[in-house]
Order: C-alpha cells, then sequence, then structure tokens
C-alpha cells in the first residue's frame, strides 16, 4: 500500500537536475563498528583502492583514489564484502573503463550479496553505465567473459584452425579419418593375412628352447 503522495513509496524524486531522495525515506544509521573493526576495514579498503587499478582508465593518483577508499569503508561491513567487491570489480570492467563502473559499480557488486552498510541499497547511486541494467548472468557473477569467450564443450563440424600464414584446416574429416585408421576389429572379426598357428609350429618352438 503507497504511503508517500511524492515518490509512491521509491524513495526518489524525479527533478530537472536529476533524482534527488524523498524526505519520506531516511537512511538509517551505518551499523556501528568496534575500534578494530574500523581500523581493519579502513586498511582493506585502501589496499582495495590500490587492486582496482587493474580495471582500464582508473585513477593514477592517490588523492583521487582516496574517495573510492571512503566509499568502500562507508558501504561494507567486513573485509570479506571489500574482497569480494575487487574481485568481481575485476571480472566485470578489465576489459572496460572505470567510468563505466565507478563506485556505483561497485555497490552494484555489493548489493548482489549483501545490503549496503549506509544504508543506500537503490536508486542511480546503484545504476553503474555499464550495467545499468544489473549484473549479466542468472547469478551476477558472469561478466565480460561468459560474453565474449566461448568454450566449446566438443569440436564441432567444420571447425576451421590455422596458425601464422598456414591455410585453414578443417579438423572435423582428419579427425573422423584418424578414428578409422585406429578402430580394432571387432573380436570375432577374421584376421587379414595371418597364418594360423598349427601343432607343428608349436612342437618346433618346444625342441628349439629344450637345445637352447
Amino acid at each position: 500500500m503507497t504511503t508517500c503522495t511524492k515518490c509512491g513509496d521509491s524513495g526518489w524524486l524525479e527533478r530537472p537536475d536529476g533524482m534527488v531522495r524523498c524526505e519520506c525515506k531516511k537512511r538509517p544509521a551505518p551499523p556501528k563498528l568496534s575500534a578494530q573493526e574500523i581500523v581493519a576495514l579502513t586498511a582493506a579498503a585502501t589496499e582495495a583502492s590500490h587492486q582496482l587499478a587493474c580495471i582500464p582508465e582508473y585513477p593514477l593518483e592517490k588523492p583521487a583514489r582516496q574517495p573510492i577508499a571512503d566509499a568502500l569503508i562507508s558501504m561494507c561491513a567486513s573485509i570479506e564484502q571489500i574482497e569480494y567487491i575487487v574481485h568481481r570489480a575485476a571480472a566485470l570492467y578489465s576489459h572496460r573503463r572505470w567510468r563505466e563502473c565507478g563506485i556505483a559499480g561497485l555497490r552494484q557488486i555489493l548489493l548482489f550479496k549483501w545490503p549496503a552498510r549506509d544504508g543506500i541499497n537503490s536508486g542511480p547511486e546503484t545504476m553503474p553505465e555499464g550495467f545499468p541494467e544489473g549484473l549479466p548472468g542468472a547469478d551476477g557473477l558472469v561478466g565480460y567473459d561468459a560474453e565474449k569467450q566461448v568454450i566449446p564443450q566438443s569440436i564441432p563440424r567444420g571447425l576451421l584452425l590455422t596458425s601464422g600464414d598456414e591455410a585453414p584446416v578443417d579438423l572435423s574429416d582428419a579427425l573422423q579419418k584418424l578414428g578409422e585408421a585406429k578402430r580394432l576389429p571387432p573380436a570375432n572379426a577374421p584376421l587379414k593375412n595371418v597364418r594360423p598357428i598349427t601343432q607343428a609350429d608349436i612342437d618346433a618352438a618346444v625342441a628349439k628352447r629344450r637345445k637352447a
């Protein structure tokens, strides 16, 4: 049942200069962390802000990375969450650009598994340029690699392989011919060009061993 006539309980209002939060949705205070937890979280977020440099066009200057570390500290409640964000961001955006991810992309990754510690769980701040409609894949863990790379489970017929300037080769026919050449005959099939062993052959072999 709708209780807010301004935003329809969405928490956001659309204005000419962009989206703004509705007064009916106030961010809850982040859960308090102990002094030890804050120190550990700060260290992990700072390290993460440098590890994210694997994403193309990521800020090179340390002062520019500070807001990223601050955002990680604000939204994450554990070191596990920070490590998860770095791992997934590297997989999703290493073939994209930082501006397609941004802090909104980091938050989007977090929200797939956990609610944000600072209470920002929806709205424009969770919709990055790279994946505005959500992370690709049914489990949210599939990134650019699944979109651009396909590993065949078997060699399809007509597959062409080439090396350097060599002409492409159709491996399917070659593999089929090789398999036929290596195929063993049935157990009850008669052997060709093979003379059967007689009792005389056996007696001669025994006599030869006795003389040796």
